[in-house]
């Protein structure tokens, strides 16, 4: 829908307009004029509002005015003649009677008249009914419940028993009923407001089932609000900073509600990962298990935000304390002093300082080999370089 679409269809929400139409009606012509007129001035400047609403207004002024011409007409009726006025249109009529016999006989006796055709009455008027009714029908086809319902207020005023009207205009107006409150409900859904939009979509499925697209609202909308609560409990773990907790509950929300905020849960889960990525490398120790979960964490951590690069630098010193690990145990003194110092280059409290104690233990094992190797100078630079870690 339009932004145009949509502002030329919010007059049909404004009290004026209901004001308006239950006072059509109920026959109130003169309260729907005023609501109708009031309503007009408001969307002036909408092209198309103001053209329905100057139907709706003309469709009221001509009710108006026959009402108000067969008031006076029945007024003049009521009036009181003088007795005297009374007895001359009496003697009037007497001798029109008589005229109009002397001249029918007269008539009669010389020839017999052609007949003269007259317009069939009846007929116009039911034709001139079929075509209102037909185009009520096509209004309401075309979904313009509002234009629909003002010619079919207007036939059943001039056809106040017809059954066939009055079906068609409770059906209008069921029909009108049912646009307006899918529009409330889809404004809602529009929000985010899944709750308020439900009860809406269940009254448009009681009154009319399988009504446009109602069905798939409905479940996407109570789907919504199941995941909403699940949201509100993952969310309360991952404010209290219980990065495990939030972590499975957002991973189940994922799985359950593929489509379902899905930035905002890559946020969350990204922050959990690397939270618990950061907690697993502090706590470890030295660890090198603890180690490679910190650096799985992490590697979840960009999937959720790929190429960041907090989470690809504590992967790659997670790298680089494993490798030095590896060569420590290898005896490969001089590839674990590469990594380390590599290590400590980029964050000297790697660990809270574990890593840089394993470097001072490297460098003080090199220079003692170094030492007793005859190698004086390699051992002096190896001591010079423990020494200033310390």
């Amino acid at each position: 829908m339009t932004a145009s679409s949509t502002n030329s269809k919010a007059w049909q929400q404004d009290p004026l307009y209901y004001e308006g139409l239950n006072a059509s009606q109920l026959g109130h012509w003169n309260e729907a004029e005023q609501a109708y007129t009031r309503l007009l001035e408001q969307y002036s400047g909408d092209a198309e509002a103001a053209t329905a609403i100057g139907q709706l207004l003309e469709q009221v002024r001509l009710r108006l005015s026959l009402d108000q011409a067969q008031g006076a007409k029945v007024q003049r009726a009521r009036r009181r003649l003088p007795l005297r006025r009374i007895s001359l249109w009496a003697a009037l009529a007497a001798c029109l009677v008589v005229l109009g016999y002397l001249i029918w006989a007269n008539a009669s006796a010389s020839s017999q008249p052609a007949p003269v055709a007259t317009p069939d009455a009846n007929a116009t008027v039911t034709a001139e009914r079929g075509n209102l009714l037909q185009q009520a029908q096509a209004q309401l086809a075309a979904g313009q419940y509002t234009q629909a319902i003002a010619t079919l207020q207007d036939l059943l005023a001039r056809f106040p028993y017809d059954e066939e009207i009055k079906a068609l205009l409770k059906k209008a107006n069921e029909r009108w009923q049912l646009a307006v409150t899918y529009q409330q409900a889809t404004s809602l859904i529009a929000k985010q407001d899944w709750a308020g939009a439900i009860p809406l979509l269940e009254d448009i499925e009681r009154r009319q089932p399988g009504y446009r697209d109602v069905d798939s609202l409905l479940a996407q909308a109570r789907q919504s609000v199941t995941a909403e609560s699940s949201w509100q409990q993952a969310e309360a773990a991952f404010s209290a900073g219980d990065w495990a907790t939030a972590a499975q509950r957002f991973e189940a929300i994922a799985q359950a509600y593929p489509d379902y905020r899905k930035a905002d849960l890559a946020e969350r889960l990204y922050h959990c990962y690397f939270s618990l990525g950061v907690t697993s490398i502090e706590g470890a120790k030295g660890d090198p298990a603890a180690v490679r979960a910190g650096m799985d964490w992490f590697a979840k951590a960009l999937v959720q935000r790929p190429g960041d690069s907090k989470a690809a630098a504590e992967r790659r010193l997670a790298q680089l304390f494993l490798a030095a690990n590896d060569a420590a145990n290898a005896k490969h003194l001089d590839e674990e002093i590469g990594y380390l110092q590599a290590l400590y280059d980029a964050r000297f409290n790697y660990m809270d300082g574990t890593a840089a104690q394993m470097l001072y233990d490297a460098y003080m094992a090199r220079a003692a080999a170094f030492e007793a190797a005859g190698k004086p100078m390699e051992a002096i630079n190896d001591y010079a370089a423990a020494e200033r870690l310390t």
